[in-house]
């Protein structure tokens, strides 16, 4: 199964600038850091959003600590086997990265493009100005419960910013979810859709 890195995000930038074009809208872990912050932030608006949200900036800082600076580091030293175990096991947790077949990682090193524009900070829209309440058709946000608990967190802070959401955590799936828990995936978008 290929994936978009992403794809969420541009959902999520398609639905503010054309809500015409949206009837609904299904975020999987969606990046939305830049929703609160530039990529990278500076350290007064990691202040701010401390005081604002500090569960939020905790986990972001962590992630930018422990996953995005290491592997910006790994990469400009052209280490991408370095770079993307940073990165993957920042992303998915390090179990569910050791997890990951002989197959599953081969598309995870071919693909490890967007990987390194995300991680030398490249391709992410600054959302802060974005106006999320023109949002408003029905928005289901999916986090896995084995993820980072940075997505849960975003997810959060988008499920209290857009006027129609509501934020599903499925068991036993990290930031994968969709290859994790296809079945309980399909479920919800499938009850969510019907509503």
């Amino acid at each position: 199964m290929w994936r978009i890195r992403g794809a969420g995000l541009i959902a999520l930038v398609l639905a503010t600038q054309r809500p015409d074009m949206c009837r609904s809208l299904v975020l999987i872990e969606a990046p939305s850091v830049t929703v609160h912050l530039e990529i990278p932030p500076k350290p007064l608006q990691l202040l701010k959003l401390f005081l604002s949200n500090p569960k939020l900036a905790f986990a972001i800082a962590k992630l930018g600590a422990g996953t995005f600076g290491p592997a910006e580091k790994a990469f400009r030293k052209g280490d991408d086997k370095a770079a993307i175990a940073h990165f993957g096991r920042g992303v998915l947790g390090d179990r569910a990265f050791d997890g990951l077949s002989e197959e599953r990682y081969q598309q995870v090193w071919d693909n490890r493009g967007p990987d390194r524009a995300q991680a030398l900070y490249h391709g992410f829209p600054d959302l802060r100005n974005v106006p999320l309440s023109r949002v408003t058709m029905p928005v289901l946000l999916l986090s896995g419960n084995s993820s980072p608990v940075v997505f849960r967190r975003l997810n959060d802070a988008l499920a209290d910013r857009l006027p129609n959401a509501i934020h599903r955590i499925i068991p036993n799936a990290s930031h994968i979810v969709q290859e994790d828990a296809p079945d309980e995936v399909n479920a919800q978008i499938a009850g969510f859709l019907k509503t």
